[in-house]
């Protein structure tokens, strides 16, 4: 039932996989059949260990309960739809981002937009688009000044420092004014550097994409059960084997208890 259920083996590693990084038991079982939920609904060929890593990564940097779990599905799901990126583009970048870019007051949102933005240009790419968001979230906050003469404010009014993809919003809007200037080019490599400009200009040329998938995101809900549900909808019996058709049922079943729980 590989098409669409895991195997008892597979959802034992899972379970084996959350408990080792830490999470109850009862939370590990909710966890293995999210993380069987992603795999199910990949573009791509994604073992359990694989699967795991990237949403330990994510659901520790956001701090999301397992109960909560299964929106990280949702959104993830959900803007690989829309956009041209995978959801194993978006779950790769995420493995990488998340802890830097939720420390820089990113939400889980705002980290898969920006993501999404800069892997549209930069096709399969999205480690190296996460890596740059890191470089240049952090290189924002240390240039104040520099920013503040174009008007862009790196605090609130509280004092507080706000998300990178505030700040690049605010920057986008004097990124269009500057046009191919060598002024624009001179702001992005001191808030990018020469090894990440690449990736900050992908994303303001995209910005439109990052206000997209960011309102798609944080409007994602029960995506991923409605995707499988379509995906069970849209074969036929004559195509695949009884144990297709089982691990058809097992995953309406993982669905089931996930909603419960």
């Amino acid at each position: 039932a590989k098409e669409v259920g895991r195997t008892t083996s597979e959802m034992i590693q899972g379970t084996t996989g959350w408990k080792k990084a830490g999470f109850t038991d009862e939370d590990a079982s909710i966890l293995s059949k999210v993380t069987a939920l992603y795999q199910n609904t990949a573009d791509e060929v994604m073992s359990t260990s694989q699967a795991t890593d990237i949403l330990t990564s994510i659901i520790k940097a956001y701090n999301i309960q397992a109960s909560d779990s299964i929106q990280v599905t949702d959104k993830i799901n959900k803007v690989s739809a829309d956009f041209a990126v995978s959801s194993g583009d978006i779950g790769n970048g995420l493995k990488v981002a998340s802890a830097s870019m939720s420390t820089m007051g990113n939400s889980l949102d705002q980290t898969t937009a920006l993501l999404t933005a800069g892997t549209t240009i930069f096709q399969h790419q999205s480690s190296q688009v996460a890596r740059g968001l890191n470089t240049i979230g952090l290189n924002l906050t240390k240039n104040k000044a520099k920013l503040e003469q174009y008007g862009i404010a790196t605090t609130d009014s509280n004092g507080k420092l706000r998300s990178t993809y505030d700040i690049l919003k605010d920057l986008h809007g004097v990124w269009d004014k500057l046009g191919e200037t060598q002024e624009r080019a001179d702001l992005g490599m001191t808030l990018a550097g020469k090894n990440q400009y690449k990736d900050c200009s992908a994303i303001m040329n995209q910005w439109d994409v990052a206000e997209k998938s960011l309102n798609e995101s944080m409007n994602a809900v029960n995506k991923i059960v409605k995707r499988i549900s379509k995906l069970c909808q849209n074969v036929t019996s004559k195509k695949y084997t009884d144990e297709y058709w089982q691990g058809v049922s097992d995953v309406r079943n993982i669905i089931s208890s996930v909603i419960e729980d």
